[in-house]
Order: C-alpha cells, then structure tokens, then sequence
C-alpha cells in the first residue's frame, strides 16, 4: 500500500527514478496481485476451498503492504504505482464481494455501492490528473476502509455457520464503511477544485 498520512500530489521526479517509470519492484508487485484475481475466482468456486482463498488473499496483502514500503523507502515511488495499487485493492474487493455475494445475498448491496463508489472515484481521480497532470497519493480514509473491508471478508469467508443476523450486521457496516470513504473522497476532490479555482484566480 502507498500509504501516506495526508494526501499528496506526485512531483514530477522523485529523486532518481522518473516517476512515468514501469518497470520498479513495487509496480511488479501490484500486477501480481491482478494476476492473483483469477487464481482466487477458481479456487473458490471450483475448489471450494475457502482456506486456501484466504491464504491467497494473505499473499496479496503482503504484497500489498511491501509495495508501498518499497516504493517510499527504496525511491521507487511512479505515477504508474500511485494508479496500479488502488485499481489492484478494488479489483481484488470486488471480486470477493461478488463470490460472497453468492453465498449471502445482501452483499449485492454492497456489491452495486461499492461499484458506484468506484466509477465516482476513478472519474474524479482522472479529471485531477488531466487538470494538474499529477497524480494523487492514497487517503488514510481509503486505506482504513480497504484493512475493514478485507476483515469483514475473511470473517465471512472462513466463518461458514457465521450466524446470519451477524453477517448481514458486518455486510451492511461494510456498506456504510464504502459511502463514508466515497464521500470523503468527494469532499477532497471539491477542496482541491477550489485551491485550483483559487489559484487560477490569483494568476
């Protein structure tokens, strides 16, 4: 994860590595876990082996994690990385999200929410780039809905006879969790407008 306590905006180099570079440990790391998405689909619903989904899972959070530590501690950070690590957590969410749904049918809530919630954000994230040409480093909001979304997934994935009014209680926090963060994101993206509006005025 290329996680930062306020969100930041990518200078055009980051010390010696451009930041349009591909080829860096961290972006290798982030189309790993895409590459994942496809193993994680078959073994749950060929195999049926919810352990051995979880334990992928653990594998691509690890990546995940290491990524955004390499990236900051190794000087590998790249606008490329700053797109692949986000497009990668919600690849890989909504994914799960969709096969629990087969199991607990109120998840396709949470499905179509967070799908809203994704448009919303990839559209905002990219009329920023196209405005400042820069892109914009991860929330401490978004990182926090990431680490419960992933939670409440391995509680329903490995939890079989998980009562179902506690299920449908974590689907439906799960839900409020993505609103709050797509909301947050609005509001950050309406600031930003604004100091652009500002600045543009000032010049």
């Amino acid at each position: 994860m290329n996680n930062t306590t306020e969100p930041q905006a990518v200078k055009k180099e980051t010390g010696d590595i451009p930041v349009d570079r591909i080829w860096t440990v961290p972006n290798v790391m982030s189309f790993f876990r895409l590459l994942l998405i496809p193993v994680i689909m078959w073994v749950y619903l060929a195999k049926k082996d919810y352990v051995l989904v979880a334990v992928l899972l653990v594998v691509s959070g690890i990546t995940d994690v290491a990524d955004g530590f390499i990236a900051r501690h190794f000087n590998q950070i790249s606008n490329l990385g700053k797109m692949l690590d986000p497009v990668a957590d919600k690849f890989t969410e909504g994914i799960l999200m969709i096969l629990l749904a087969l199991r607990y049918p109120l998840f396709w809530a949470d499905v179509v929410i967070f799908a809203v919630g994704a448009f919303l954000m990839s559209f905002w994230g990219i009329r920023a780039i196209n405005r400042s040409h820069l892109v914009n480093a991860a929330h401490w909001y978004g990182k926090i809905t990431t680490v419960f979304l992933y939670a409440s997934i391995f509680t329903l994935l490995l939890w079989e006879k998980i009562p179902k009014a506690a299920a449908n209680a974590i689907i439906v926090i799960c839900g409020l969790m993505v609103i709050g963060n797509v909301t947050m994101y609005g509001l950050f993206y309406m600031r930003l407008r604004r100091e652009r509006l500002k600045q543009g005025l000032k010049k």
